[in-house]
């Protein structure tokens, strides 16, 4: 699937469900060690790594996704006897 543009449809990067009007929708970024989520505008939402999520479920499921590629991640450096700086 290739990322939408302003004048086309939006797709649930988690369960690919179509967005419609009266969705509550948001998205989602997981970067750097970061998470980054709010609610879809509409406005600059094409950026390159924004996901865009149907709603709750679909939005706790990434949320905890990332967060299990984060630990793996953190558990990696920690054991390799890498110091990253805390995080």
């Amino acid at each position: 699937m290739t990322a939408p543009s302003r004048d086309r449809d939006y797709w649930c990067a988690q369960c690919g469900a179509h967005k419609r009007e009266a969705n509550h929708w948001l998205v989602f970024t997981a970067k750097g060690g970061k998470i980054v989520s709010r609610m879809f505008d509409g406005w600059a939402e094409n950026k390159a790594g924004v996901e865009h999520l149907c709603g709750r479920g679909c939005h706790s499921k990434r949320i905890e996704q990332a967060l299990d590629i984060m630990t793996a991640q953190t558990a990696t450096v920690k054991g390799s006897g890498v110091d990253n700086g805390g995080e």
